[in-house]
């Protein structure tokens, strides 16, 4: 089920399958609560997500070429490499180290994963339930 409230600002809230989440105008999503834990989202004016804090610990992304390139989480450093996709292969840490690395089957199914992913946007940069960045 997937009931949506408008705000005065043109935000609108979005109940679905237990989740709670506020999104903008632009459809980008703003707040969202899941398991009693509230993510909050931040945006650019071009409507690139610039960070999440989940929990009081805040990821920052960082683009090039309108692709994710890399994110500091917390105090850490890591690289983003992409394939020919967009999508998330390789991440590396700030020496250039291999921390990750995902391969894909066709249409997007995990055939290889090597450590644990630091973030949900995986193949063509969307995470599982369909969301792109």
């Amino acid at each position: 089920m997937r009931i949506l409230t408008s705000g005065t600002n043109g935000d609108k809230q979005v109940y679905s399958y237990g989740r709670v989440k506020t999104e903008d105008a632009n459809g980008n999503v703003l707040t969202r609560v899941e398991k009693g834990t509230t993510h909050t989202h931040v945006y650019d004016e071009e409507n690139w997500q610039k960070s999440v804090t989940v929990g009081g610990t805040t990821t920052r992304y960082y683009y090039a070429g309108g692709a994710r390139v890399a994110m500091l989480d917390g105090a850490t450093l890591k690289y983003l490499l992409g394939d020919h996709l967009g999508s998330t292969a390789i991440t590396t840490n700030n020496t250039g180290a291999r921390q990750t690395e995902l391969r894909y089957f066709a249409y997007g199914k995990t055939r290889y994963t090597f450590g644990a992913p630091p973030t949900s946007f995986k193949y063509t940069r969307a995470t599982p339930t369909g969301e792109r960045e």
